[in-house]
């Protein structure tokens, strides 16, 4: 085993059974020195592969993100403010991993600055995970028996050490989803997200990815 196999054996696990469309209203709480601060609702869609988009306040509003190809754009009152180049890794390693064809998710991973030549089993939790990447840059832990994205590690330019952990795995027709995302930096939680309401729709709405219309008048169900 090494770390292309095992994006190849994600993808074959799963192959042709997980879902493609994805949506849920996700609890967003912020938390200060490890407390809870803030509590949001946030409304989200997802097409996997192609991308996400996430309603802040309700349904009908015009301020919130959406995540397609190598962008990030932020919406305010139906206008993009900004527009970063940014991979959204997350979503390749919980989503797209198991839609999208091996070579195109590894090119991806390493173009991120993960490190394919670099690869350990760890047992230290008492299950069996791969990991792959440089400990001292980025790194991510894959279950070897369920074959599913468990946490990732990346080291900041200060030397913080940031870690998210996708927790709570629940059954979603053939495959399945962390309904528990946690992130921390240096051991301390600073943001937790809760999914509920969590559906996998035939159809998404044909503008869901769209940067010209209207933010406000994007809705799904």
């Amino acid at each position: 085993m090494n770390g292309r196999a095992v994006i190849e054996q994600m993808y074959n696990h799963y192959k042709g059974e997980w879902y493609k469309n994805l949506t849920f209203t996700q609890k967003t709480t912020t938390y200060k020195e490890g407390n809870p601060e803030k509590e949001e609702i946030w409304y989200e869609a997802l097409s996997i592969p192609h991308g996400l988009a996430i309603k802040f306040e309700n349904m009908k509003s015009g301020n919130g993100l959406t995540f397609k190809g190598d962008s990030q754009y932020v919406w305010k009152d139906d206008r993009i403010v900004s527009r970063t180049r940014t991979t959204h890794v997350l979503l390749i390693l919980g989503f797209s991993v198991y839609i999208d064809k091996p070579d195109a998710t590894i090119d991806k991973l390493q173009k991120s600055g993960y490190d394919f030549e670099r690869f350990e089993i760890d047992t230290l939790t008492g299950k069996k995970q791969y990991v792959i990447g440089n400990p001292d840059i980025c790194r991510f832990w894959i279950d070897a028996e369920t074959m599913l994205f468990t946490k990732m590690e990346n080291k900041g330019r200060k030397g913080n050490m940031f870690q998210t952990q996708f927790n709570k795995y629940e059954k979603l027709g053939k495959g399945w989803i962390a309904v528990e995302v946690v992130f921390m930096r240096n051991g301390v939680v600073t943001s937790r997200e809760e999914y509920r309401n969590i559906a996998t729709p035939k159809k998404l709405p044909a503008n869901l990815l769209s940067t010209t219309d209207t933010f406000s008048d994007l809705h799904w169900e």
